[in-house]
């Protein structure tokens, strides 16, 4: 008997290479590429003292589901303590700290330009963060 239902796959991320970098944040938000970018450094210094923009080299990230995501180029871990919201305390590899921070980005600016778009990335990269390998220390940071 055959089923009818869907397989689902997991969304899975891929590194944007360094020469298509310069396109990528104007592609995913035409209309507020820039403000982005500086809202995921401020959440960035806000939730974590041990960034404070030390590491300057954010990775993009692309989804399969069509989403985007950034997160810092280093080793080692980000003490995390969330000062809004349930007040989440806990340590995030470069990478989950980055799904974090963008996640709230998207909040943020999603609210500021009342725009639809930016809803759907957060989702997007929600479906992917149900799969990533700390998705529950994540998901206590951004609930």
């Amino acid at each position: 008997m055959q089923s009818n239902a869907a397989e689902v796959q997991p969304v899975t991320a891929e590194a944007v290479p360094t020469e298509e970098r310069v396109d990528t944040l104007p592609s995913f938000f035409p209309s507020c590429y820039l403000e982005f970018e500086l809202m995921v450094f401020d959440v960035a210094r806000t939730i974590s003292k041990t960034y404070q923009g030390v590491s300057g080299y954010w990775q993009f990230y692309r989804l399969s589901n069509g989403g985007f995501y950034m997160a810092p180029h280093c080793d080692g871990e980000f003490e995390v303590t969330i000062p809004f919201g349930n007040g989440f305390r806990g340590s995030l590899s470069a990478d989950a700290f980055g799904v974090a921070v963008t996640l709230y980005a998207y909040c943020f600016i999603a609210e500021k330009f009342q725009d639809a778009d930016l809803a759907d990335h957060y989702a997007r990269l929600y479906d992917y963060m149900s799969d990533h390998k700390e998705a529950g220390s994540i998901w206590q940071a951004i609930d």
